[in-house]
């Protein structure tokens, strides 16, 4: 069952003299027929609604009268018990009451509510609600007083005691403005979306949790793609990587991006939250600032129109911040395409191959061979390859003698040398001048005599020389001009020095590749993997060094294999493959003696054939991905970014920690558009004009908000057990407090 508030609750109300029965009791109305009677009051005149307290007063107390205006004229006293309830006469206040309060449904009980008199002349009849019934009963109930009341009602009254439940108003605005001088906020159950606020370290810390999550990213995902430079073996096919992996980084590059700015969208709400709620105040406009996009940041200060006295308008200049960070996008897809993946497999096969061995039971001797390609990668780490190395380290893996498929490798026995070049201009074809330019003394004039020989052809000297654990071998250029000279009849040759060092029997791997034919395989990449030992310079290096160049002293005519380019030997001494250039000479004739140094081997070291261990990359189903180093540096660069902003916006939380008094509503207002109109309708004088400016532009309708204002408590609700969060003139504001409940 329901009972309307409209029709439960008649109010009358006479002159300030009023109007009393014949035995003296104030006049109440009756019912009749289900209905009940009003007395109609006097007209309000103009000074009495200028009496009043608010506007909203005026307006109840003229809809009153303009109301009751038009009625018949009220009947005397003596006749108000016959006249009958009116018929059709129903007020526009009794039907604007029915349509506000049809919705509220008292409990199924015998219920009743007694509203107290704010003035001396009104008087409020309750309404009682029978259990069990399906009508409205209303019982009209005289207000007594210590002036009017019949002692034997009072005792009868006071013999029967009151099982009525009180219930109260439904909050009503003009109800609550008009009849009531108690605040609102002091009468319990009118709020029904009051709620206690309470900041807590855990609440702080949640709300700052994509800053948080921002640094842990950022700092794994740099540990991630670093590992990744250095080669990451992973499940999966190298076809899959590169169709999938590269744009999987994308994707986590992007989200991390977009966490950042999360983060980063949370310390501004946090530090312009702060200023907000403190003392001061701050510019209602940070709310549109931290809205706005990036690009609307930077222009939203020098809008024109904009309060410039308001000296506390965000700096624009903090935009920047949002339009980096999100700019960082723009590198993910040099990140992705940065993304490689090659066959991995553990040794799970073998090869047939042939270990060359310093055999001590025998003698070194010199075989014949052929030539074959060879690429400077499988030579070992070559100066004329590797950027930042000092010297270059030649690398003799084990030979292969079986097939194999593209991108196996095989691992054996080998041998490296530590090789180093010095070449310096010689003033003159001299003993001096070649001794001072790097020729053994012992084998100058034997080398004049060589070089002499090739009539000034291109070519070079060789002379070989054993010194200490070491082999030196000189080398004087003919033909090739790289130091000039001053006439004809003066000859500045070229004298290079190198030395072969650090002799070292390794365990080596070598990988291969080959376009699916047995007669293109050939050696790729030759890696080292550990030491078994030094290895014998004198009895096995110095001999292979020495035959292969027929020392110890000997020339070498260098003719090009194709017209117009340099011998094959020379080539890494050139960079057009063309001619010789003065300032990559050294590196080229290290790489040119590790050629020498292989085929040293190859013709003298002692041959064994046996089985090395093989990785077959088609029996794997793993794959090591890795990231071009290119493409790592602008990853790690941006990256690197994001983390230093998300820092930041961590460390902007201290702000919220440090608060004196709560702050989440002001946080709210910054990062929720609903939330801060609520909170403008709260206040008399934030918004006022904002109703003609539903057609304007945006930048117009926050020039209208750009005032200093303080989110907080109203001071009118200080005291009150329940109080109201505003936005208003600082000095209207209070701070909020922890353990209270606002609405």
């Amino acid at each position: 069952m329901s009972v309307s508030f409209a029709e439960s609750e008649h109010i009358s109300t006479t002159s300030r003299a009023g109007s009393r029965d014949e035995e003296g009791r104030p006049t109440v109305s009756s019912r009749r027929g289900g209905g009940f009677r009003k007395t109609r009051p006097n007209s309000i005149t103009e000074k009495d609604l200028q009496t009043l307290a608010t506007e909203s007063e005026r307006q109840r107390a003229r809809a009153v009268s303009e109301d009751f205006t038009n009625k018949p004229p009220r009947p005397t006293p003596g006749k108000q018990a016959e006249a009958g309830p009116p018929a059709a006469n129903t007020t526009n206040l009794d039907k604007k009451s029915r349509k506000e309060s049809s919705s509220w449904q008292p409990p199924s009980r015998i219920v009743s509510r007694k509203a107290s008199s704010v003035m001396p002349d009104i008087q409020i009849q309750t309404a009682t609600v029978i259990e069990g019934s399906n009508e409205n009963v209303a019982t009209p109930r005289t207000s007594y007083s210590k002036s009017n009341r019949d002692p034997d009602d009072y005792n009868k009254l006071q013999a029967k005691p009151d099982t009525r439940l009180k219930i109260p108003f439904p909050p009503d605005k003009s109800t609550n403005s008009f009849f009531s001088k108690g605040s609102i906020a002091s009468r319990p159950g009118l709020h029904n979306h009051c709620r206690e606020i309470t900041e807590t370290w855990t609440t702080i810390i949640f709300k700052m949790r994509w800053s948080l999550v921002g640094i842990v990213l950022n700092a794994g995902l740099i540990g991630v793609f670093r590992t990744m430079m250095q080669r990451l073996v992973i499940e999966m096919d190298k076809d899959l990587i590169h169709v999938y992996v590269g744009v999987l980084v994308e994707v986590v590059l992007l989200i991390a991006n977009t966490i950042t700015l999360w983060g980063l969208e949370e310390a501004g709400s946090c530090v312009f939250g702060y200023l907000l709620s403190s003392k001061t105040g701050f510019s209602l406009a940070a709310c549109g600032y931290l809205q706005a996009s990036p690009v609307g940041e930077v222009a939203f200060r020098p809008i024109p129109g904009f309060n410039k006295s308001v000296a506390k308008t965000p700096d624009t200049r903090l935009s920047f911040i949002w339009i980096i960070t999100e700019l960082q996008v723009v590198t993910t897809p040099f990140s992705a395409i940065s993304i490689k993946g090659e066959p991995f497999a553990v040794y799970n096969d073998v090869s047939d191959c042939v270990y060359f061995v310093q055999d001590n039971k025998i003698k070194p001797d010199t075989e014949g061979g052929v030539s074959e390609y060879v690429f400077g990668s499988s030579l070992g780490i070559m100066r004329s390859e590797v950027p930042g190395v000092n010297l270059t380290t030649a690398m003799y893996p084990p030979q292969l003698i079986s097939a194999l498929n593209d991108g196996d490798t095989i691992q054996g026995l080998g041998f490296s040398a530590d090789i180093s070049s010095v070449c310096k201009c010689a003033t003159a074809l001299t003993s001096a001048a070649l001794v001072a330019a790097g020729v053994a003394p012992s084998q100058v004039e034997r080398t004049i005599q060589e070089y002499q020989k090739m009539n000034n052809e291109p070519g070079l000297t060789f002379g070989t020389l054993l010194v200490n654990d070491t082999v030196q071998i000189s080398n004087v250029f003919s033909g090739y001009g790289l130091c000039g000279g001053k006439g004809a009849n003066l000859v500045m040759p070229l004298v290079c020095s190198t030395t072969i060092s650090n002799h070292q029997i390794m365990m080596l791997e070598i990988q291969f590749m080959t376009d699916g034919t047995t007669a293109s395989i050939a050696p790729n990449i030759v890696r080292p993997l550990y030491s078994i030992g030094r290895a014998d310079v004198k009895k096995w290096l110095f001999f292979g060094m020495n035959a292969i160049t027929n020392g110890p002293v000997s020339s070498y005519l260098t003719p090009p294999t194709v017209p117009g380019s340099l011998a094959p030997m020379l080539w890494w001494t050139a960079p057009n493959l063309i001619g010789m250039d003065r300032a990559i000479v050294e590196s080229g004739i290290e790489t040119m003696y590790a050629i020498l140094f292989k085929a040293a081997i190859q013709r003298t070291y002692t041959a064994e054939g046996t089985q090395c261990p093989r990785k077959n990359t088609i029996r794997t189903s793993q794959s090591e991905v890795y990231m071009e180093f290119n493409g790592y540096a602008v990853t790690a660069f941006s990256l690197t970014i994001q983390l230093i902003v998300s820092i930041v916006s961590t460390f902007s939380f201290i702000l919220w920690f440090t608060a004196p008094s709560p702050i989440g509503p002001a946080v709210r207002a910054t990062q929720e558009s609903i939330y801060l109109i609520t909170l403008i309708k709260t206040s008399e004088r934030l918004g006022i004009g904002l109703y003609d400016l539903c057609n304007a532009e945006t930048y117009y309708i926050w020039q209208k908000l750009d005032y200093v204002c303080r989110i907080g408590e109203s001071i009118t609700t200080i005291e009150e057990e329940i109080g109201k969060i505003t936005i208003d003139k600082a000095s209207l504001v209070r701070p909020l407090r922890n353990g209270k409940q606002y609405y």
